[in-house]
């Protein structure tokens, strides 16, 4: 059987030594862990999945462990969760909250989490019913909650946080396990592409009418829209930083690595790396992932995730320094600098540099991580496209142009912003000068607050 513990921890395999009733108590109590007010862990999350697609419910062998199987099933339940859907006259707001308080009320330590709340389960778990019965349930969940929470998504004023938070929950649990997902929505895919379609219109509508009043009352946005749409000085497999090539990583060099790997402020220790590169903890990865590097030191993989970490300190390093340059840019225009780009998403974009650049050979795509030119970062937001010229202007003469990128077209009557892709080079502490391709966005203001608007949808549809 298998059973979850709280924190970050994942699956243990426990043997077929324990009768099924000392297990019911082990089971018991982990699932109704829950963290303590100063605590650092999660509690007990039933909703993760293993490494073949299943949570604790779906794994549990019920016929051998009826009492554990009891203890996993799903609490509230789905009649309990079918109730509150099928309540007329709620607001979504409401119905957010009504779920909250089931949630509540099922749970031992009155915990509120939507953890708790183990959709997934309920809706693709054989245990919970026969397959007609659950593609019932799915049904309704889009019918009383989805359809109406998406078409809300895309309507001002902006929807709650507390409705985005439990529509991103819904959404996500509503997909189904991996080995599902092609067929988790097969039963409304009609009237789901159908809403997707609606909401995607809404927000086209916006973006016209604001596309038509800057061409009307903005005489500059003539000249924004005959710049060229997309300037390189360098060739698609050149286009990374301007820095060399990481020798420890063309040469597989762990001495060096982890010498690298502390400068950069990745690790600080020698029980740092252990933990890198064992359980794949690090401050860096949102989430412990221990199969990050789990191929070892031979693999591609391996290296590519050590020289793309690397980078990515790096740039943490100087990211303050970089803020405050671009702030001597922004005069008067409102300057954004979410941070450097997280690993997960780089390393996914390393990974499809890779083959999309034709990279080749050892030294070449162990740096593929060199080539994720988006994580030193910021964007500007100005009113008028006058102003939008002015910061490019500013831009290109305080920093070297390699790229930039123009959506203000005449036949783009939708989303429109400019990039460009600059060399920013100075000095790293501890490790002397370095040089990074950063991106620059130069955005309109009423695009940002649209763009904000579909922000779910665009989640949702990628």
């Amino acid at each position: 059987i298998f059973y979850w513990i709280s924190g970050y921890i994942i699956f243990y395999w426990i043997s077929g030594s324990y009768s099924d009733r000392k297990l019911s108590k082990i089971v018991e109590f982990i699932r109704d862990h829950e963290p303590p007010a100063e605590g650092q862990t999660r509690g007990t999350d039933l909703t993760i999945l293993s490494h073949d697609g299943r949570t604790p419910y779906m794994a549990c062998n019920g016929d051998k462990y009826p009492l554990c199987r009891e203890m996993l099933r799903p609490r509230p339940s789905w009649e309990e969760v079918e109730a509150v859907l099928d309540r007329d006259g709620l607001s979504l707001e409401e119905l957010c909250n009504e779920l909250r308080e089931l949630i509540s009320r099922s749970s031992p330590k009155q915990s509120r989490a939507l953890r708790r709340l183990r959709l997934m389960d309920m809706l693709f778990c054989k245990k919970e019913g026969d397959g007609e019965e659950l593609k019932r349930r799915r049904n309704v969940v889009f019918e009383k909650f989805l359809k109406r929470a998406l078409l809300r998504s895309t309507e001002e004023p902006k929807i709650e946080e507390e409705l985005k938070i439990v529509l991103k929950y819904v959404y996500s649990q509503s997909a189904g396990p991996p080995q599902e997902k092609e067929n988790a929505r097969s039963s409304y895919r009609a009237e789901f592409d159908a809403v997707m379609e609606e909401c995607s219109k809404f927000i086209e509508i916006l973006y016209s009418a604001e596309y038509e009043r800057l061409c009307a009352e903005d005489p500059h946005m003539k000249i924004l829209m005959n710049i060229p749409v997309r300037t390189s000085k360098l060739p698609e497999k050149e286009l990374m930083h301007r820095m060399e090539k990481p020798k420890w990583a063309t040469d597989r060099d762990l001495t060096v690595a982890i010498h690298a790997l502390q400068q950069s402020g990745v690790i600080d220790s020698a029980g740092a790396f252990c933990d890198l590169i064992q359980q794949g903890r690090n401050r860096l990865l949102p989430t412990p992932n221990p199969l990050l590097f789990k191929e070892g030191p031979a693999s591609l993989r391996f290296w590519t995730a050590l020289v793309l970490l690397w980078s990515i300190g790096i740039q943490e390093k100087i990211e303050e320094r970089f803020n405050a340059d671009m702030e001597a840019v922004a005069d008067g225009a409102f300057l954004r600098a979410p941070g450097v780009k997280a690993f997960p998403r780089s390393f996914e974009k390393a990974l499809k540099y890779a083959e999309k650049k034709g990279l080749k050979g050892w030294d070449e795509r162990v740096c593929a991580g060199m080539h994720v030119i988006d994580g030193l970062r910021c964007s500007f937001a100005v009113d008028t496209a006058e102003e939008n010229l002015a910061v490019g202007r500013r831009l290109e003469a305080r920093l070297p142009v390699v790229r930039t990128k123009n959506g203000y077209r005449p036949e783009n009557i939708f989303y429109a912003d400019r990039k460009y892709n600059l060399v920013y080079t100075t000095l790293a502490d501890g490790i002397g000068e370095v040089s990074f391709i950063c991106e620059v966005q130069i955005l309109m203001k009423r695009y940002i607050e649209i763009k904000k608007i579909g922000h779910l949808l665009y989640e949702f549809q990628r």
